[in-house]
């Protein structure tokens, strides 16, 4: 991108249609699809047929893990599985014993178990339960127990679209309008693991009493 481009898109002028491209794809949904892989779910084959029901049993006072539920309920979706009362449970658990953003996943043919002692556990452990049903053809999870915690505690990521806090321009993401983290690009950073992001700025630039 030249620099009259970018000086004109930071002026909320229209943007360049290759720069559009870029914004479109941050805000598009993340896709779920996955080919065909074989894989039934073997002892867990059609444990969906008759639906889902989500049991939480895991405090969230502040509702952190709202955007990880909307994630699992179109999961759901995507595999025409009917969430209704009285059908295969999905029991989300607190345990304390577990550490930060340590989770324990155990599936089968009766149930599925998310346990974890954190929100962020329990997040990180949504995310990999939703690659398990999708990883299955049909209306499955695959079966297993599994238990995994972070071995890197701090993964930042920075938006290559966000300007940087230098000369010649000296713009940052907070400088004006424009949404360099739209809600969908956020869910997938989620998804792969990121929990910080990297914004350039200088102390000198904050409010001070």
């Amino acid at each position: 991108m030249n620099p009259e481009h970018y000086l004109a898109y930071t002026k909320m002028e229209p943007p360049p249609e290759a720069v559009q491209k870029v914004i479109d794809d941050l805000k598009s949904p993340l896709a779920y699809g996955k080919p065909e892989t074989g894989n039934s779910g073997g002892k867990t084959e059609l444990c969906f047929s008759n639906g889902t029901t989500l049991q939480i049993d895991f405090p969230d006072p502040e509702n952190l893990l709202e955007t990880a539920y909307a994630s699992f309920y179109r999961v759901m979706s995507f595999k025409n599985i009917v969430v209704k009362e009285n059908s295969y449970p999905f029991i989300f658990q607190k345990d304390a014993s577990l550490s930060l953003e340590e989770f324990v996943l155990e599936t089968n043919l009766e149930k599925t178990v998310l346990s974890a002692a954190d929100t962020e556990g329990l997040r990180r452990g949504i995310y990999f339960l939703e690659d398990r049903i999708l990883e299955t053809d049909g209306p499955a999870v695959t079966s297993g127990r599994w238990r995994r915690s972070s071995w890197v505690k701090h993964r930042i990521s920075r938006c290559f679209f966000g300007p940087t806090y230098r000369g010649p321009f000296f713009i940052d993401e907070l400088a004006n309008d424009i949404d360099y983290y739209p809600g969908e690009y956020l869910n997938k950073l989620a998804h792969e693991g990121i929990n910080g992001l990297w914004l350039t700025m200088y102390f000198r630039d904050f409010p001070s009493s």
